[in-house]
């Protein structure tokens, strides 16, 4: 009747059900999941999973089960329930250490192409990426990037406001210029996220925290073009897009509200 197409077992875990055919509330609303697991602790112990979960409906007939662990955990058994008995290959044993999503672990993964093929993402650099990075020409100063900020942009401290980000030896730190700088928080969490789980090459990023991008295109196109990172960007702009803060806030309290 219905089969487990995917999982996703680490920091946080997704089931992919594929029921094979339309699922209305009232079936939906039957399927029952529960969590078991050894915790991996001095009090070791089949338990109850201390999770979060949710199911979500879509159209095509599937049905997502989604879990948030807040504790490690060394195996886990998944019981899918249909009608008071077992599917989809039920119970699912992950005979394996499941990390909680707000594990600090970042010695098990660096930041390369293997750990963002294994969270779904295309290794392949995107073409937005790759046309604002073009008129570098492979060469991006951000030493001198910050001083040309601090020139053009510091004498209106109300108007502009920007972060210095520094991450040495995976951890993060970050000088902000301007008056309002409270925006910084959104790409704090980011990177101190991507931090915890995996380890960060060093580097230093510009990250412009108003709402309108600020590096304009002059008439002299050999003229130095500051490296600034924004959330947004027009046509006649330099900055490089990153998405905005509210996909990342979004992505980064999933089912932790």
């Amino acid at each position: 009747m219905a089969e487990v197409v995917s999982i996703c077992n680490d920091a946080k875990l997704l089931l992919l059900i594929d029921f094979r055919i339309s699922i209305d509330e009232r079936t939906f609303s039957q399927v029952q999941i529960s969590i078991e697991g050894e915790l991996a602790s001095p009090n070791d112990g089949t338990m109850v999973v201390p999770l979060r979960r949710d199911l979500l409906r879509t159209e095509d007939h599937l049905v997502l089960v989604r879990y948030k662990l807040y504790a490690t955990m060394r195996r886990l058994k998944i019981s899918l329930i249909f009608g008071g008995v077992h599917f989809a290959g039920s119970p699912i044993v992950i005979d394996e250490v499941v990390l909680p999503s707000e594990c600090d672990c970042p010695g098990r993964h660096s930041l390369d192409d293997e750990w963002l093929e294994s969270f779904g993402c295309d290794s392949n650099v995107h073409s937005q990426i790759k046309a604002d990075l073009a008129p570098f020409n492979g060469e991006i100063d951000v030493a001198k990037g910050l001083e040309e900020a601090k020139k053009r942009f510091g004498i209106h401290r109300s108007a502009h406001s920007f972060c210095h980000y520094v991450i040495k030896d995976n951890d993060v730190f970050r000088e902000c210029f301007g008056e309002h700088v409270g925006f910084s928080m959104f790409t704090d969490a980011a990177l101190v996220a991507l931090a915890r789980l995996v380890t960060l090459p060093d580097t230093e990023l510009l990250i412009n925290l108003g709402d309108w991008p600020l590096i304009r295109r002059g008439q002299n196109e050999k003229d130095f073009i500051v490296p600034m990172i924004s959330w947004c960007k027009t046509n006649d702009t330099f900055d490089v897009l990153l998405p905005t803060y509210e996909i990342t806030e979004a992505t980064l309290e999933c089912m932790g509200r």
